[in-house]
C-alpha cells in the first residue's frame, strides 16, 4: 500500500510540473504576442551586397550605358531620380534579366536607416537577432537592354 501512495504521490507531483511548465510556457508566450516580454534585437549589417554589380559610366536622358558596353533604356524613371539613386548605390547596380532576355530588373544599393520600435518591450531578454540592413538592396526600376556590344575575339 504503501508504494502504491508513493507512485500516486510521485505522477501528482509529475503532472503539476508538467502543468506549471506548460502555464509558464502560454504566459510567455502571450507576453511576446503583446509586446510585454522581447527576445529578438536588430543585429545591423552596414551593407546587403549587390549579387553581381555593374558600373555605371554615363547616364544620358533615360539611357544608361554600363561599363561593359551595354546601353539600357529606363522605362518610366525620371533621370534626375535616378542618378541620385546612382549616386547613393556609388554608380553601381545590379541587373537581373526577365525570362525574355532584353527586358530587367534594376537593383540599387540604397542608403536606410534603422527604427528601434519594432524591437521595444517592456522586458528586453535579447538572444534572437534579427539581420537589419543599414543599406539594402532594393529594386528600383525596370529596364530594357538596347545595345549589346559585340566582342571581335582578339581581331
Amino acid at each position: 500500500m504503501l508504494a502504491k501512495d508513493y507512485d500516486l504521490q510521485a505522477m501528482k507531483s509529475t503532472v503539476y510540473i508538467l502543468l506549471g511548465i506548460a502555464l509558464l510556457a502560454v504566459v510567455i508566450w502571450l507576453g511576446e504576442r503583446m509586446r510585454i516580454i522581447g527576445f529578438h534585437y536588430p543585429q545591423v549589417i552596414e551593407t546587403q551586397p549587390l549579387n553581381n554589380p555593374v558600373t555605371v559610366v554615363s547616364l544620358k536622358g533615360n539611357v544608361v550605358t554600363l561599363q561593359d558596353g551595354r546601353t539600357i533604356a529606363l522605362h518610366d524613371f525620371e533621370s534626375d531620380d535616378f542618378a541620385a539613386v546612382l549616386k547613393e548605390s556609388n554608380n553601381r547596380l545590379d541587373l537581373e534579366t526577365q525570362s525574355g532576355g532584353t527586358e530587367i530588373d534594376i537593383y540599387a544599393n540604397r542608403d536606410g536607416w534603422i527604427c528601434g520600435t519594432p524591437w521595444v518591450c517592456m522586458i528586453e531578454i535579447p538572444i534572437i537577432p534579427d539581420p537589419v540592413y543599414r543599406n539594402r538592396r532594393q529594386f528600383v526600376g525596370f529596364g530594357k537592354v538596347k545595345e549589346i556590344p559585340v566582342l571581335n575575339n582578339g581581331k
